[in-house]
């Protein structure tokens, strides 16, 4: 379910993450930001690797290749498969799941 008209050749950075409707259930979205806009610019019914790479693919190699930064939470299935999908970008975590990482190893010292 794409939010507006999106001008794909423009997109250089991009975020991901997926949220569950209800806690404790498996029904989960996928959005995905225009880094550098901050647009919601796509919302996808399901956050698995198969379905993401299909997601990908249609895009086209040229999309997948243009990708400079990729960021997303630690899960290791979004990582992984921006190293596969997206070869010339730089993949990092984002702000809050990585507070959140260090504040829980922090509170173990």
């Amino acid at each position: 379910m794409t939010i507006r008209e999106v001008d794909w050749s423009k997109i250089r950075k991009i975020g991901l993450d997926e949220f569950a409707f209800q806690k404790g259930h498996k029904d989960f979205i996928t959005v995905i930001v225009d880094l550098d806009t901050h647009d919601i610019i796509d919302i996808l019914e399901e956050r698995e690797k198969d379905f993401l790479r299909v997601y990908y693919q249609g895009l086209g190699d040229y999309f997948c290749n243009q990708i400079e930064d990729f960021c997303s939470d630690m899960w290791g299935l979004f990582q992984d498969l921006a190293k596969e999908m997206f070869p010339n970008s730089n993949i990092h975590v984002d702000r809050f799941h990585w507070t959140v990482h260090l504040n829980k190893v922090l509170c173990l010292i």
